[in-house]
């Protein structure tokens, strides 16, 4: 059975975190973060906003660096500890994760100013990079106000 990656990014209005895609002023960027090829990044972009998930192909080097996430031999030290999910998390967020009950497992969450880290850029790939992308513009030069709220499955 493979682990899967769920990221719910939540972006913080007036002291109150929302997930972007119930955040009525974010308007999505078309434009394409650098070496991310047209067709992977329309493709994604339409689940994006359909799903108001964030999905990511299973990459367990990555989950490995990201959360310790299958991580077999410490080849990729993870960035962080496992916080649990956000005590102030948004309501779209907390529905859920609840949702996955006893089928979600590692529960955290980062913002996109601990997010960006060098090895984390290559080991995800287009797709990370994509997802990175989007996050900094969202950001509007504060990284602090924008954090992803994640957690795996298998």
């Amino acid at each position: 059975m493979g682990c899967d990656i769920h990221l719910h990014p939540e972006v913080q209005d007036n002291g109150t975190w929302c997930r972007v895609t119930d955040y009525p002023r974010h308007v999505f960027d078309a434009s394409l973060p650098c070496n991310v090829e047209r067709d992977a990044f329309d493709l994604w972009h339409a689940e994006l906003v359909d799903s108001g998930e964030w999905n990511m192909s299973r990459n367990y080097r990555f989950f490995a660096r990201l959360a310790g996430v299958r991580s077999y031999d410490n080849e990729y030290p993870p960035l962080f500890e496992l916080r649990g999910t956000p005590a102030d998390v948004s309501p779209s967020t907390k529905t859920t994760c609840s949702q996955w009950g006893m089928n979600a497992h590692s529960h955290t969450w980062a913002t996109v100013r601990e997010l960006l880290d060098e090895q984390l850029m290559h080991l995800g790939g287009d797709q990370w990079q994509a997802i990175l992308g989007e996050l900094v513009h969202i950001c509007d030069g504060d990284l602090d106000s924008v954090r992803v709220v994640f957690w795996f499955d298998n």
